[in-house]
């Protein structure tokens, strides 16, 4: 038996987490400074989105 204790507890045989899903499925880290992410926490607010969105449209060109 795979995972836990009781019957039907665990991942299913076959299951897997590699399974390609439509949609954003690739993470990166990135270190910044303290005083980075404050001001980019800013700019995101300021601009009505997350910093997560924030980042992809400048890294992307498409603020402004």
């Amino acid at each position: 038996m795979r995972g836990g204790t009781r019957q039907g507890a665990g991942r299913k045989p076959g299951s897997s987490n590699k399974e390609k899903k439509p949609g954003r499925n690739l993470t990166k880290q990135i270190r910044w400074y303290e005083s980075e992410w404050e001001q980019i926490e800013a700019a995101a607010e300021k601009a009505g989105m997350t910093p997560s969105e924030f980042i992809r449209n400048a890294a992307l060109g498409k603020l402004g």
